[in-house]
């Protein structure tokens, strides 16, 4: 396992060559064609153990550095791997998530469900978008149902709101890679999007899920070339900063609800065939 694991990590940092480098401020890359650190260790002890009952220092004897030690004025090595060998044979691999985008486990008791709308069921759903004739000439997918379902989740707490009514926020991500001018490579590697906030203020009962998708689309076509030559400006973090100051900004006037989407239609990763 330890050579298969080294020959796999040698493959990919030819192609992925980034994940060689050093992070520097947290907004680059250095890469002097330098090694990686690969540590080999034996852990005497279950994994599901230290999964039961985390202990910090203890986890920390499973990273090939203390990550609490590492000088953040300092150059930060990207990849660093442990092949860890407990007692049931099992694995666990770390990223960094600056520069590899991942899901993260979360930590909160969520709720899931799966809605399949097909092909015919779409295409209604965006001729209704549009036919309301709110400026939403050709509604896309990710419009329409990311309206549909930020207003039936809103129907379902209407009850619970002050009055029937209460301000909601709808935050979408967007793809970087698009908007840039030239546009990036199509296999450029990176954490490389931007959070789009749409803020929809005194929702009421007569309030439709169209409406929501002329605010959506107003804040998705804001991400376009000129907003990112601003972020790769010298007030970039100004820049993409802004649209969270105008959420606390709502928040702080009363109550208000968030509904946080992101698609993987028109990215990369959409394609991938997982058998």
């Amino acid at each position: 396992m330890y050579n298969r694991l080294k020959k796999s990590l040698a493959k990919t940092l030819t192609r992925f060559y980034p994940l060689a480098g050093k992070i520097n401020g947290g907004a680059s890359v250095e890469f002097h064609d330098e090694t990686v650190i690969f540590v080999r260790a034996h852990a005497s002890i279950h994994l599901s153990k230290i999964l039961e009952n985390p202990d910090l220092n203890s986890l920390k004897q499973l990273l090939p550095l203390n990550p609490y030690k590492l000088n953040a004025n300092k150059p930060v090595p990207i990849t660093m791997a442990q092949l860890n060998a407990f007692s049931c044979s099992e694995i666990g691999v770390d990223v960094h998530h600056e520069i590899t985008s991942v899901d993260l486990v979360a930590k909160e008791k969520t709720v899931t469900k799966r809605f399949v709308f097909d092909v015919t069921n779409l295409a209604t759903l965006k001729a209704k978008a549009a036919a309301k004739g709110l400026c939403v000439d050709n509604p896309t997918c990710v419009e329409a149902v990311t309206a549909l379902i930020s207003m039936s989740a809103k129907n379902a707490t209407r009850g619970k709101s002050l009055q029937g009514r209460s301000s909601m926020v709808i935050i979408h991500v967007v793809n970087l890679r698009a908007q840039t001018v030239p546009p990036l490579p199509e296999h450029a590697f990176g954490n490389i999007w931007q959070l789009t906030i749409a803020p929809i203020v005194e929702v009421e009962n007569k309030t439709e899920w169209q409406d929501l998708a002329v605010q959506l689309r107003r804040a998705i076509r804001k991400i376009d070339d000129n907003y990112v030559k601003k972020l790769q400006g010298e007030d970039g973090l100004h820049q993409a900063s802004e649209s969270m100051k105008e959420v606390l900004d709502i928040a702080s006037k009363g109550e208000v609800e968030f509904y946080t989407f992101s698609s993987w239609v028109g990215l990369p990763f959409y394609e991938t065939d997982f058998g």
